[in-house]
């Protein structure tokens, strides 16, 4: 998991909790990623259980771990809950990032500055979707739930694939522009975005 990424799911969480609990959230993460975390209090057996059956196990554990929710969860549509209300928050956090590269972008080519706005539009309906899925995942539709999750990994799929698809027409135009300029900002947080959709989507399943 990179950096940054971990970073944006940091952001995202903390704006949903108090001062003191996103201190909690930042300390423990990084234990987990220096290898500094043996305390059994923090490697919540539930969570243990619900990452055993993920694709993005280490994403799941640190994801999940980091958020104090989970240590008063009792079973796994608990925890289900909790993974997917992580994902919502990334895909907000990722729209306010999109929305600060645009500024950050203002001077460059339409290429970018058009791969941004799909992607935005791509990240409403992520949200969109996940904020449906939660009502369907309370409601144990978890048919629904898989749908709706598995729409929203192809919009980050979608946004990300939009500026290979600018690069493509850009080389055709000026090789050295589209190489340039027409680079994925994006490629952590969608790629980050799949990986916790993914992991809901498999936590779900054991519901099922």
């Amino acid at each position: 998991m990179s950096s940054t990424s971990l970073l944006l799911l940091i952001v995202a969480i903390t704006s949903m909790a108090s001062t003191a609990s996103a201190r909690s959230i930042i300390n423990n993460t990084a234990k987990m990623l220096n290898g500094d975390d043996n305390e059994g209090g923090n490697q919540n057996l539930l969570v243990s259980m619900a990452c055993n059956h993920t694709i993005y196990t280490q994403v799941c554990l640190s994801s999940l771990n980091s958020d104090p929710r989970t240590r008063s969860a009792t079973d796994m549509q608990g925890i289900a809950e909790i993974a997917l209300d992580l994902s919502i928050a990334y895909g907000v956090n990722a729209v306010a990032s999109v929305h600060k590269m645009k500024s950050n972008y203002s001077s460059a080519s339409n290429y970018v500055l058009g791969c941004l706005s799909d992607c935005l539009e791509e990240y409403y309906d992520a949200i969109s979707n996940l904020n449906d899925s939660m009502e369907a995942l309370k409601n144990k539709s978890y048919d629904t739930v898989n749908e709706l999750v598995s729409g929203a990994m192809t919009d980050s799929d979608t946004c990300e694939d939009g500026f290979k698809e600018m690069a493509d027409e850009g080389r055709r135009d000026d090789a050295d522009q589209a190489d340039d300029e027409t680079t994925s900002p994006l490629t952590d947080t969608n790629q980050f975005f799949f990986q916790l959709c993914s992991n809901v989507l498999a936590i779900t399943k054991v519901l099922v």
